[in-house]
């Protein structure tokens, strides 16, 4: 028996991870979300928390208990996104160069639930495999300025998984999405202006990245999901002139302001 703890299913792709497992056989589905409001659906337990708080997750966890599983699925398509302008952060109290809301929204809510899964396997059943889907940016090796805090807070987690994953006291593989721009409301509403025809769909994401779900060859597995652009250049990345002109002319901001 499989245990899916999904995170995000009031977004797009967080409601389709869940769609895909809802009625599958051997496997069960906990959603951990914060709005208590929401139409809740069948098949599914749902645990109620503030992400970013890990006090509010341990106590929506307490009483988890994972002895019945051999594997723990935990996806976790949350993440928010800054377009910075120019260039530095829009909100750096602790002056890191990251924006504290894109790193808190993109990691922090990650390792509140992460750690409790990780404690839980230790305390109650060692040999429960902990697989991850975690998700970031096909961009993210352009160092382009203009989310820069969502580039670095994604390279940190990348890194803190890898570190998990060397742990020995623990079986833990993690499926490392990198996503071209995705079709959803938030995308949208940022780009009203883009073309929108080499969009993924949620329903894309999912299909090609559970084909990766039982592939035990590593531990760690990063995979590109995007859709083939026929005229694609390199410098759609690299000029990042021409990367801030063309954001500005999709979300409807006169560059002169």
């Amino acid at each position: 028996m499989k245990l899916v703890i999904i995170t995000g299913i009031t977004g797009k792709l967080g409601a389709e991870y869940l769609k895909n497992f809802q009625f599958k056989k051997r496997y069960k589905c906990l959603a951990l979300i914060r709005n208590k409001s929401i139409e809740l659906g069948k098949n599914v337990d749902y645990h109620f928390a503030n992400l970013l708080n890990q006090e509010e997750v341990e106590k929506s966890l307490s009483n988890l208990n994972i002895v019945p599983y051999d594997e723990i699925i935990f996806i976790h398509p949350i993440g928010m996104f800054k377009f910075e302008r120019y260039g530095i952060p829009l909100l750096d109290k602790d002056k890191d160069g990251i924006d504290d809301e894109i790193f808190a929204s993109n990691v922090k809510t990650f390792l509140n639930v992460f750690n409790i899964l990780k404690d839980k396997i230790k305390k109650q059943n060692s040999k429960v495999k902990l697989t991850v889907f975690a998700f970031g940016s096909i961009t993210h090796n352009y160092n382009i300025p203009f989310w820069q805090s969502y580039t670095k807070s994604k390279q940190y987690l990348k890194k803190i998984i890898k570190e998990n994953i060397e742990e020995k006291s623990i079986k833990i593989k993690c499926i490392f999405v990198n996503v071209s721009t995705v079709d959803t409301g938030n995308e949208r509403n940022l780009r009203p202006n883009a073309d929108r025809r080499y969009w993924l769909t949620t329903k894309e994401i999912v299909k090609i990245s559970l084909k990766y779900l039982n592939k035990e060859s590593n531990k760690w597995m990063e995979v590109s999901v995007y859709k083939n652009h026929p005229k694609f250049d390199p410098t759609w990345y690299t000029n990042h002139e021409n990367v801030l002109k063309r954001w500005q002319e999709q979300m409807g901001i006169n560059g002169s302001t």
